[in-house]
């Protein structure tokens, strides 16, 4: 399973030349999870769990590997990424936050001198991912709901949270994975690109 996760040079190569996101790539200039202000560190933890399971939904319909790239502004340009975090930081949010388990690792790798920081989100399970409690912050501001979810519709996140379409897009991953059984790994799936992925 470890070496699932290695990332090679032809796809760090291809994670460093990208200009764009896309349904599996999503770039972060910085990520603050250690603020101060327990507000701020609530929304913005909020913020990344919305961006981390829209991108493990793209990761199970696509049945493909999606990545959050910290240290990478939206116009592609490498900033670096600053902030001394580990992956047990990241796998304690996501566990907390999240169900059912999704598989992932945080790892960094130095570009030109700068630091980048890379979570790579596999395509494990075969349930749509969805918030497991209310998250709040003070004030009893909701900020996430349980039950809801996030999919991405081109490169933009769109909250689901109504039980039929959630159940729609389960029964979408389960065509796609039952696709990618009979065909070995080798899935297509326009319609997802068009509509949700």
């Amino acid at each position: 399973m470890e070496d699932d996760f290695l990332i090679d040079q032809e796809e760090l190569n291809r994670i460093k030349n990208l200009k764009n996101e896309t349904p599996l790539y999503e770039f972060k200039a910085d990520l603050i999870l250690d603020c101060q202000d327990r507000d701020e560190q609530k929304e913005n933890k909020a913020e990344f769990i919305r961006d981390f399971i829209c991108l493990a939904n793209s990761s199970l319909l696509n049945q493909k590997a999606s990545y959050l790239i910290l240290g990478k502004q939206n116009d592609g340009t490498i900033l670096g990424f600053n902030r001394d975090y580990d992956d047990s930081i990241f796998q304690s949010i996501v566990s907390s936050l999240i169900e059912p388990d999704v598989s992932f690792l945080y790892q960094e790798y130095i570009h030109e001198s700068k630091k980048i920081g890379i979570i790579k989100i596999l395509p494990k399970g075969q349930k749509i991912l969805t918030i497991s409690k209310i998250f709040k912050k003070s004030g009893n501001t909701v900020l996430l709901e349980r039950g809801h979810t996030w999919v991405k519709k081109g490169t933009e996140k769109v909250q689901i949270s109504d039980s039929s379409e959630i159940l729609e897009i389960q029964q979408k991953l389960n065509q796609a994975i039952l696709g990618s059984q009979r065909k070995s790994g080798t899935l297509s799936i326009s319609y997802f690109e068009s509509q949700w992925v």
